[in-house]
């Protein structure tokens, strides 16, 4: 393989990762001691951002105006920041008002209760599929045989602020927690993508095949039959959408 072939192959391998990294559940962890925890700055970037580095994309406002920026989505304050012209990290939603931003093939709409959400390219459009990160914080005991078990410690942590705006400089959003006692914690966050749908008038989320079932009691069989043809991990994005196509065409 020449040298010019094998570095289109691993651009190419490498572009296909950062794809379904952001298309699929992560869960990491981390320990720290420190009495004010910044998550984004401890956490594995994979569970912050949505994508390895900011990508450029296009935002489309009403009237027909459309702006070529590259951006990158906080998962745990769900916030879409921006790259400015002059190199500076700006939250999208402190600028003009827009219709939609697309980045490769992720058609983002910006709800004011839900925050963003990748919407569904069919009719209908109730079907989105929403990213985030969420935490859980425990202290760490130490047990027997050097093992490090962890037990809940939730009264030991105090939340100073989440998803404010006027946080961490231009980005705007910040997440931080305080940890009282300044004992050992360990911070585990899981990154999922979500389905989202429109049910009279409320966004409702599915993670089990109970809850799908549940939400269109007149057609069980058809989804049980549709989940014995399908493999469906809630956890993949390519296959909440091939639900959500699913559930748009019951009748």
């Amino acid at each position: 393989m020449s040298a010019f072939r094998k570095k289109i192959y691993i651009t190419l391998v490498l572009s296909v990762t950062i794809s379904m990294l952001s298309a699929q559940s992560l869960r990491t962890s981390f320990r720290t001691t420190a009495r004010t925890i910044d998550l984004e700055e401890l956490a594995d970037p994979r569970v912050v951002y949505l994508f390895d580095e900011y990508q450029e994309g296009q935002v489309y406002y009403s009237g027909g105006r459309t702006s070529t920026l590259k951006f990158n989505y906080r998962l745990l304050v769900d916030d879409m920041v921006a790259i400015t012209d002059r190199g500076e990290s700006r939250s999208l939603i402190r600028g003009a008002a827009f219709d939609s931003l697309r980045i490769n093939d992720k058609l983002f709409i910006f709800h004011r209760t839900y925050g963003y959400l990748e919407k569904f390219s069919h009719e209908g459009n109730v079907f989105y599929i929403k990213y985030q990160s969420t935490h859980d914080m425990n202290e760490v005991v130490q047990g027997g045989y050097g093992q490090a078990p962890a037990s809940s410690s939730t009264q030991r942590i105090n939340l100073i602020s989440a998803s404010a705006l006027g946080g961490r400089g231009p980005q705007g959003r910040d997440i931080t927690l305080e940890n009282v006692a300044g004992a050992e914690m360990e911070i585990v966050i899981t990154r999922r993508p979500l389905i989202v749908h429109v049910l009279d008038g409320d966004f409702v989320t599915f993670t089990t095949r109970r809850q799908v079932n549940r939400a269109f009691p007149d057609h069980r069989s058809e989804i049980r039959n549709f989940f014995r043809r399908n493999t469906i991990s809630f956890d993949e994005r390519d296959d909440l959408i091939k639900l959500g196509e699913f559930l748009v065409g019951l009748k």
